[in-house]
Parts: structure tokens; sequence; C-alpha cells
């Protein structure tokens, strides 16, 4: 599991990931995706924004949401 939010990290500037981003960092089937972001949100790595959006838990973020952006 930490692989994958080290990925995001590593791969994205912010800390808002869309499935868009998902398909690009994680190689497999939709449903092994979706697996690991189901398993991140219960785990309080991802947040879920909306249908396809999400932000790093509040542990992996690198600094406060500007919810303008969001």
């Amino acid at each position: 599991m930490f692989d994958f939010i080290e990925k995001i990290q590593d791969s994205l500037p912010g800390d808002l990931v869309t499935d868009i981003d998902i398909v690009n960092l994680v190689p497999g089937s939709e449903n092994q995706r979706y697996a690991l972001v189901k398993r991140a949100i219960a785990r309080g790595d991802l947040i879920h924004i909306r249908r396809g959006f999400y932000c790093l838990g509040e542990r992996y973020r690198r600094g406060p949401l500007n919810l303008f952006v969001v």
C-alpha cells in the first residue's frame, strides 16, 4: 500500500489525484486499480472528494490543501 502512495508522491507535484493519474501510475486492470484505491480510502491514505478525484490523507500531504483549487 505504501508503494502506491509513494508512487503518487514521487510522480505528482501536488496532493490531488485523479483517476487518469492513477491509470498512468499503476499498471494492470481497472479492477486492480480500483482495489488499491478502495483500500487506500479505507486506511485513510486517500480521501475521496468526488468521483475520480482524490487527495492524499493528512499524514501524506506536503502542505495544507488550497480549497480554491479543490
